[in-house]
């Protein structure tokens, strides 16, 4: 009997793994197989686990980053002004001294530009691609969570199973 409750918590977690890697191609599927485990319930809640991980931590800094960044793009329609200075040093012939000059020039872009069209097109591809890496890490840490808790009750229970057969 105990041999074969070790069998069974040892195949728990087999299963467990396998619908972990079936969830990584599929995507997101219903746990409503997994939640059948009571044994699979992690020791430390997935959220706590989750919220300090710190690939998460960067993922979600760059998702902030793309959003602050779309929206400054959207502020910014057009280029900003320009002013130019230069200074020029020149003489006429050979012999002459040198003559001088300073010319400032000012340039006031007037017209929306197609260019900001794109920044903000490119700033909200960015953020989507940002909010997408994350919440697909998100996903593969709980899975992997899951499945580390599934193995560690499978390890307690074949250890129980031994102890119990010794």
């Amino acid at each position: 009997m105990a041999s074969a409750e070790a069998g069974l918590a040892t195949a728990t977690a087999a299963r467990v793994l396998a619908m972990q890697a079936l969830r990584s191609v599929l995507g997101a599927m219903p746990d409503a197989d997994l939640a059948a485990a009571p044994e699979a319930a992690p020791v430390v809640t997935g959220d706590q686990w989750l919220s300090g991980h710190p690939l998460l931590r960067a993922l979600q800094d760059q998702v902030e980053i793309a959003r602050r960044t779309r929206d400054l793009a959207r502020v910014q329609t057009r280029a900003h002004p320009e002013l130019a200075v230069q200074a020029t040093r020149d003489r006429g012939a050979f012999g002459e001294p040198y003559g001088q000059s300073i010319t400032v020039g000012v340039r006031i872009p007037f017209g929306t530009d197609d260019r900001g069209q794109a920044k903000v097109a490119h700033a909200d591809a960015e953020q989507i691609e940002a909010e997408t890496l994350l919440a697909n890490e998100r996903q593969r840490l709980a899975a992997e969570a899951d499945a580390a808790a599934a193995r560690l009750a499978a390890a307690r229970q074949v250890a129980e199973a031994a102890d119990r057969r010794a």
